[in-house]
Parts: C-alpha cells; sequence; structure tokens
C-alpha cells in the first residue's frame, strides 16, 4: 500500500511551514523580543571609542522536530573603525590633486610648461606657420588653464582644512604651482604682444617676459 502523501499540493506544504513558523513564533514570542530588546539596547549604548559594534543578522534555525527552517534574527559582535583607523581625508585629496595633474600634463602633451610656451612662440614668430603673429595662440588655453587653477586652488583648501600646516600641505601646493605659473607667463605673453609682433619681439629680444625670468 503506498504511503500517504503528507501534502496534496505545493501550496499545502508552503502553507504548512508558514502555519509552523507562526505557531514557533507564538511560542517563543517573549524570548524573542527579549533578545531583540537586548540588541537595541546594545547599539544605543554603542561609543565612539568601542572596538565592536552589535548588529542584527538573519539566520535560518531548524524547526525542532522537523525539517524545515525558520528565518530568526541574532545579534552578534563586529569590529568598528576606532578614531585611529578611520579614513585619512588627505588621502581622497591627494587623489583629487594627482588626477588634476595628469590632466595638466595631457593638455601640455608631454612637454613642461616652459616648453609649452617656448612652442607656442616659435608657432607666433615662425614666418611659415598658419598662426604667425596671432596672439589667439596665448589666449585660447587660458579657459581651461583657469578652470584647472581654481580646482587645484579649491583642492589645497581643502587640503588645509583637513590637515593645517605639514609638509603633505606644502608639498601638494608646490605640486600645483606650475599650473599658475603658465597661466601668468601667457597672460603676460598676450600683453606685451597686444599692441602688435614687433612690440612682442622686443620684449622678448630684451627678455622681458615673465616666461624669461621665472623658474618653476
Amino acid at each position: 500500500m503506498a504511503p500517504c502523501k503528507k501534502y496534496h499540493s505545493p501550496e499545502d506544504k508552503r502553507q504548512a511551514i508558514c502555519d509552523k513558523s507562526k505557531r514557533y513564533y507564538t511560542k517563543h514570542k517573549p524570548e524573542i523580543s527579549l533578545r531583540r530588546k537586548a540588541v537595541y539596547q546594545a547599539q544605543a549604548q554603542e561609543g565612539a571609542s568601542s572596538t565592536s559594534v552589535v548588529k542584527t543578522v538573519a539566520r535560518r534555525k531548524k524547526i525542532a522536530n522537523s525539517n524545515h527552517y525558520e528565518i530568526v534574527s541574532a545579534a552578534v559582535k563586529v569590529p568598528s573603525l576606532s578614531p585611529s583607523q578611520a579614513p585619512d581625508p588627505f588621502l581622497k585629496i591627494s587623489a583629487d590633486a594627482r588626477s588634476l595633474i595628469q590632466e595638466f600634463e595631457d593638455f601640455l602633451h608631454g612637454k613642461d610648461p616652459h616648453n609649452y610656451v617656448e612652442t607656442l612662440l616659435r608657432l607666433y614668430f615662425k614666418s611659415d606657420s598658419r598662426r604667425q603673429g596671432q596672439l589667439s595662440l596665448f589666449a585660447d588655453p587660458l579657459d581651461a588653464l583657469y578652470r584647472m587653477r581654481k580646482a587645484y586652488g579649491d583642492i589645497a583648501d581643502k587640503a588645509s582644512q583637513a590637515v593645517g600646516s605639514c609638509e603633505h600641505l606644502e608639498a601638494l601646493i608646490q605640486t600645483g604651482k606650475p599650473i599658475g605659473c603658465l597661466v601668468l607667463w601667457l597672460e603676460d605673453i598676450w600683453r606685451a604682444g597686444s599692441d602688435g609682433p614687433q612690440h612682442l619681439r622686443l620684449a622678448y629680444g630684451r627678455k622681458r617676459l615673465a616666461w624669461q625670468r621665472d623658474s618653476i
């Protein structure tokens, strides 16, 4: 004789499991409430200097005398970050600074600022250059450089607020100095050439340009 089926359909099986879970919860409701209350109290009393925190996680628990499981909440301790382990804000600031410096170097196409300006001057003075005598050679790059200079200044301000005066901050500021120098050099050349190519040629020949006097 074939054994009698315990459940007539999957729905009957799911309903039976659900009923068992409800009965278990009803029977053990006081214990579950106490466990939850203990977790909430531990979380409320957690201090900033504690080395661990209590978190509630879901776990499967086998129902007694059956092959079924229920989901129950359990309190577990996990390590927490102490103040000494807190993320260093300067790390992200430094990463932002490096990213901007990389953008600046890409803008110069592998040249240093001094050689970049020298290349523009050659194009300006060269007789067979399509850009001969065009002051836009020195004005066109300024929009992008103004943006980079401001962005790097904002980064330096954040670094100053985060760490105050220190060697790392001074190094960060020095790293961004070429951006500002290039802006000043191009502005100076543009002013010198605003009265005509001859005026710029004269300033260049007499080494009056800031680009010729300054060093990074």
